[in-house]
């Protein structure tokens, strides 16, 4: 009886994909003109997207040009392009787009045949309409390299708070920087908002805050979060410079053991690796956040694909998003767990990563009331600017204070009470 329930489960997952498949027919005479690619990735322009764009080409020869406009500071940039109809063609949804704007910005994606197929289906989607797909899974975790840490004596990761400060300053007494942050580019520092989630052990974390004029109490997982950010800045287990860090130096510095680990998604290590990293060298664990018996780990949907509603070709676009799922091979390029549930990832490091055993959070899309009471406090969420100010004030007890007066303020205008 198990058996046949199993081959019938087998079956309908193979019927439910050949029909999602089916669910889109494109009419290659119908896929042209030109696009444009709207992506943070300002790495790959020259390398990687051009042969992407010459195989959708060739599936869909009466496509012109596919172009790339890549752009360092994403998010903040986007979310001012916004504003007006020029954003390209395809692009990734910028955080503090809340829910209910997005049938404002972008094209729904229902008939793309992704429905019950990919993770994160419902994050990007508003009344049943789904207006985002997942560009890759990531699990959140210390990117490390083994060597330095055997120079610096570590025999296994930490996995008690205690231990990982005692690692730090075991590397840090060999001349290795324990943690690369990339202070000064800000976008990394979104990380201390992902362990904020972590610690809280809960998904809908965030959406949560909006019960709470303090969220940013020493007691807090944020609290939690930034006591963790500062004391490996006080202590000297970061970049000396926090200001002149270089992000595209930053993985050849890890890459050699110059820096033993970054805190970052798995989507970094095939980037390190590609750096001048040996793959066997470049390992990935959960961080440890408390001195208890088992650790932690956020599961986060990377950036997720949309289309420019305003677009002169959305047919067009909408292949490409299709093709970029599908067929590119950006996951696996990438190091990410694949946006499609029926493949499997390719990166050795997450089979390390899972040895751990780790209590896995997937976190929850950040509600509307949510994001209205950060915008309105002007607290830049996932973009790590607020966590950059913050950890450069005078009086750091004081700043996180002026936090909470914003946030409570800010929450009393939303809710109106």
């Amino acid at each position: 009886m198990q058996a046949k329930l199993i081959r019938l489960t087998i079956w309908t997952t193979v019927f439910m994909t050949f029909l999602s498949s089916l669910a889109l027919a494109f009419d290659p005479n119908k896929v042209e003109g030109s696009i444009t690619f709207v992506t943070n990735r300002t790495d790959l322009v020259d390398s990687f997207y051009p042969k992407i764009a010459e195989q959708f080409k060739k599936k869909y020869p009466n496509v012109e040009e596919v172009e790339f406009e890549a752009i360092r500071d994403y998010d903040p940039d986007l979310r001012v392009r916004l504003s007006s109809k020029e954003y390209g063609d395809v692009l990734l949804v910028p955080n503090g787009v809340t829910r209910d704007q997005l049938p404002d910005f972008f094209a729904p994606l229902d008939a793309l045949g992704f429905k019950g197929r990919v993770h994160f289906e419902d994050y990007r989607a508003f009344q049943g309409k789904m207006y985002g797909v997942v560009s890759g899974v990531t699990a959140e975790g210390l990117v490390y390299n083994k060597q330095a840490f055997a120079k610096a004596g570590i025999s296994k990761m930490p996995t008690r708070l205690d231990d990982f400060y005692a690692a730090a300053q075991k590397l840090k007494d060999q001349g290795i920087v324990p943690l690369a942050i990339n202070f000064s580019a800000q976008w990394p520092l979104q990380q201390w908002d992902k362990l904020a989630v972590t610690i809280s052990g809960k998904g809908a974390y965030w959406n949560t805050l909006v019960n709470t004029d303090t969220p940013f109490n020493s007691a807090s997982p944020y609290g939690k979060s930034f006591e963790i950010l500062k004391t490996f800045i006080d202590k000297g287990y970061t970049e000396p410079d926090l200001m002149s860090t270089d992000w595209e130096r930053s993985k050849v510095d890890v890459a050699q053991g110059k820096f033993g680990m970054y805190y970052l998604g798995n989507w970094v290590i095939n980037q390190v690796i590609d750096s001048g990293g040996q793959a066997e060298d470049i390992g990935f664990a959960p961080i440890p956040t408390d001195n208890g018996k088992q650790v932690k780990a956020l599961m986060n949907p990377d950036w997720f694909y949309a289309v420019n509603k305003h677009s002169e070709n959305v047919d067009t676009a909408k292949a490409f998003v299709k093709f970029m799922v599908e067929e590119s091979g950006f996951d696996d390029f990438s190091g990410f767990i694949p946006p499609l549930k029926e493949k499997q990832p390719a990166l050795p490091q997450l089979k390390e990563f899972m040895g751990y055993n780790p209590q896995l959070v997937y976190i929850v899309p950040q509600s509307a009331t949510f994001t209205k009471i950060a915008n309105k406090a002007q607290i830049d969420i996932m973009s790590g600017g607020y966590i950059q100010r913050l950890m450069q004030s005078n009086n750091y007890d004081q700043a996180v204070a002026k936090l909470n007066q914003r946030w409570s303020k800010a929450r009393k205008n939303v809710l109106g009470k």
